[in-house]
């Protein structure tokens, strides 16, 4: 028999939950505008940054902007390069992943009160294996482009920019980080309503009664 009492205080706490979670998904939207944001006012932020304690001259902690680094130094001859456009990046990351992962435990505590089977139907008309394989190759495709600094040799306007403007071409790749950050978690978040759907409507199965021998 369900407890009522305790499907009521479950119940209760889903509009604060909610909330919470709606409030961290405005931030996901928003990640893209505050990246280029802090790229334009790149040098107020990372003297902020400098004040708070940043060492000016250490290198970033994420492995790929080492190599950007790296390459930017070895094989593009730019009189622009800034270390704090680095720090910026960084801070964009450590920003994008923050309020991902917020927003993928708050919406873990709604997973027995929506429909992921609803959701990508009606969000991209698609069934849930699509959605999966879909998923998988749009966040390993973009989160390449956004890491790897040689997708910049491949096209003409990328190099130009790499040289005249570094700062400019770490925005843009830093906009994309932001939007595949945002589809990385939002899509696991479906990915798991999904498994608990299968998972509860094979719970909700009833063996067939067995039969006894004289068929009764």
């Amino acid at each position: 028999m369900v407890d009522c009492k305790k499907q009521k205080e479950r119940l209760h706490d889903v509009p604060v939950v909610g909330k919470i979670a709606g409030c961290l998904m405005l931030a996901e939207v928003a990640l893209p505008f505050v990246a280029i944001a802090v790229f334009v006012f790149d040098r107020e932020v990372s003297d902020v940054l400098y004040g708070l304690g940043l060492d000016p001259a250490k290198l970033t902690s994420f492995f790929f902007l080492q190599n950007k680094y790296d390459f930017f130094l070895t094989k593009i001859a730019s009189a622009n390069l800034r270390l704090y456009d680095f720090h910026i990046f960084e801070l964009v990351a450590w920003f994008a992943i923050l309020v991902g992962v917020m927003r993928l435990v708050t919406t873990i505590l709604l997973l027995d009160y929506v429909d992921a089977r609803l959701d990508i139907r009606k969000i991209f008309s698609i069934s849930g294996v699509k959605f999966f394989f879909g998923w998988i190759f749009i966040v390993s495709v973009g989160f390449y482009s956004s890491m790897n600094v040689n997708i910049g040799k491949s096209s003409a306007i990328f190099r130009s920019l790499m040289v005249d403007s570094p700062c400019a071409f770490l925005c843009v790749q830093a906009v994309v980080f932001c939007l595949v950050s945002i589809f990385f978690f939002e899509g696991l978040w479906l990915i798991l309503q999904l498994a608990v759907a299968v998972r509860r409507r094979g719970s909700l199965v009833q063996p067939a009664p067995a039969r006894h021998p004289d068929g009764a």
